[in-house]
């Protein structure tokens, strides 16, 4: 640790090196810059000095400032310490700026429990912390986003980490060694307590689902299907099982940062509905029909637990091209059908004919999530005039 004195006011080095510190070296003051010096601080050592340059604010019974001393002339002392603390090959981000910073504790340091500490702290001076701490081997860890000179509060309490690093969140995890992510599943695998296997349910209509992932089997109770003729459930493009997994467990990065049990309230079905195998269709079959298709499949189920409640997510979109049907708000055959089975008109799937039959029943309509496409290329302003909210429907694919 670089510890720099304030100009003119020379440090007490003699009181330094008999701190439970080592003074490595120092540098005289010059004209261009002040006296410092360069310090080796045990990690066990690191809270006791903070608390006594914390101490220098209180005064003694005389009057005087607590290690006056030692610490009168300590100019940029948190900063130092969080540099020494600090264990990425990346500079320490500036002192005034909100980031997500990773801590490492040793829990034998103190009686108490740190991250209790880190929680009280990040309440009081409202902080955003994570739900869950991480306990890894002897090491406890905590993320806390807030700016690094609000940090240094810490390095005067018991929660005073032992290193702190960047950290890396769910969202970056395909940047993680193969390995590591193997053992995160894993992990979080064996913490899933599936719902019941009647509980409500997402069905995703995409392009299948790996059925055989250990973080969605447990919900999925043998519920994949595929309309398309001659070819199965699996998904092979991988849009589907990703679907899946964002409706079954939302923000990932709380279910991997925990350690305890991750409580599913709801299952997933999975209909395929576009076909990844490249293969030349010999009788091509509209969005409209695989759609129907795919929502009567769901409802009939294969014997199955079926949920008690559904919900149809389709992330799905057609590339339409300028002056077709749709793009302007005009129906088409497939968000006309959209409308028809949201409003709980009945779906009949014969050998040669999909029926929508029946009058709009509001007591069996049907929640339908569905994309409103991607915007690619630069947009300055988004208008969506046909933007609607149907019953269970609230956009209209092209």
């Amino acid at each position: 640790m670089r510890i720099e004195a304030a100009r003119d006011h020379p440090l007490s080095l003699e009181r330094l090196d008999g701190s439970g510190l080592t003074l490595m070296s120092s540098h005289p003051q010059t004209d261009d810059g002040p006296q410092d010096a360069l310090v080796w601080i045990p990690f066990d050592k690191v809270a006791s000095f903070t608390q006594r340059i914390h101490a220098f604010t209180e005064d003694t019974d005389g009057g005087n400032p607590k290690q006056a001393p030692l610490v009168a002339n300590m100019e940029r002392i948190h900063r130092a310490l969080l540099e020494h603390l600090w264990q990425e090959r990346q500079d320490l981000p500036p002192m005034d700026e909100e980031c997500w910073w990773e801590l490492w504790f040793d829990p034998r340091i103190s009686p108490t429990d740190p991250v209790d500490t880190v929680r009280a702290l990040a309440a009081e001076r409202h902080w955003r912390m994570s739900d869950r701490a991480i306990h890894v081997g002897e090491r406890l860890v905590a993320h806390v986003a807030t700016t690094g000179e609000e940090l240094t509060v810490l390095l005067v309490t018991n929660a005073c980490p032992a290193e702190i690093r960047r950290p890396t969140f769910a969202e970056g995890l395909y940047a993680v060694d193969r390995a590591f992510r193997v053992d995160l599943v894993e992990d979080l695998a064996e913490r899933i307590e599936p719902a019941d296997p009647q509980a409500p349910a997402v069905c995703i209509l995409d392009t299948g689902i790996a059925q055989e992932h250990s973080l969605l089997k447990p919900a999925l109770h043998e519920r994949a299907y595929s309309v398309l003729p001659g070819i199965t459930p699996a998904d092979r493009s991988g849009h589907g099982t990703q679907m899946a997994g964002l409706a079954l467990f939302g923000d990932f990065a709380t279910a991997l940062e925990s350690k305890g049990p991750v409580v599913l309230s709801h299952g997933l079905e999975s209909v395929k509905i576009l076909d990844d195998s490249y293969a030349p269709a010999t009788s091509p079959r509209t969005c409209a029909e695989t759609t129907a298709s795919a929502v009567a499949t769901a409802e009939i189920g294969n014997g199955g637990p079926i949920p008690s409640a559904r919900v149809f997510s389709m992330a799905v979109t057609r590339q339409s091209g300028e002056g077709e049907n749709g793009v302007d708000g005009t129906a088409t055959l497939w968000s006309a059908t959209l409308d028809a089975l949201a409003a709980g008109t009945d779906v009949t799937v014969r050998d040669d004919r999909i029926e929508l039959i029946g009058a709009p029943d509001p007591e069996a309509s049907r929640l339908i999530i569905v994309s409103a496409g991607n915007v690619r290329g630069a947009v300055p302003q988004l208008s969506i005039p046909w933007l609607r909210r149907d019953v269970g429907y609230a956009t209209r694919p092209s």
